[in-house]
């Protein structure tokens, strides 16, 4: 798997997902953190329930920080099926709804054109086009 980059900061600390790691077994991504204050050069690997940053009440961990990310729409649908493979490491987590992945996946297939689909609008097409529902009456 290629590292998924999940936020970069001005200064060069980076976050990304990897499974160039020791403690990633069976293709399941760690959560790396890199270059930012207080973190050693080669980075700290996390899971999803290690807490990453503690400030007064507010504990952040590395699921919530990628489930964070993997709500936007704009992430592809690999992206989104890795960061569920990661959160699903800890069950009690922070999740992504399978609508979520399955709406991305269905908005990439329905997006495809071929040659299949083309010949399955005209036949269609010579039929009359797509079948009228009948009103029921009242």
């Amino acid at each position: 798997m290629d590292d998924i980059l999940i936020t970069k900061d001005k200064d060069g600390g980076m976050a990304y997902l990897t499974t160039a790691s020791s403690q990633s077994h069976y293709g399941i991504p760690v959560l790396r953190i890199e270059g930012a204050q207080d973190i050693p050069d080669r980075g700290i690997d996390y899971g999803p329930a290690d807490i990453v940053a503690e400030t007064g009440n507010h504990i952040l961990t590395g699921a919530s920080i990628v489930a964070g990310w993997a709500m936007d729409k704009k992430r592809t649908p690999r992206e989104v099926e890795i960061a569920r493979l990661y959160l699903s490491q800890w069950p009690d987590g922070p999740q992504i709804p399978a609508t979520r992945a399955a709406s991305s996946l269905g908005r990439k297939g329905g997006a495809v054109k071929s040659d299949r689909k083309s010949a399955s609008s005209r036949a269609n097409g010579l039929k009359g086009g797509r079948p009228k529902k009948e009103k029921a009456e009242e």
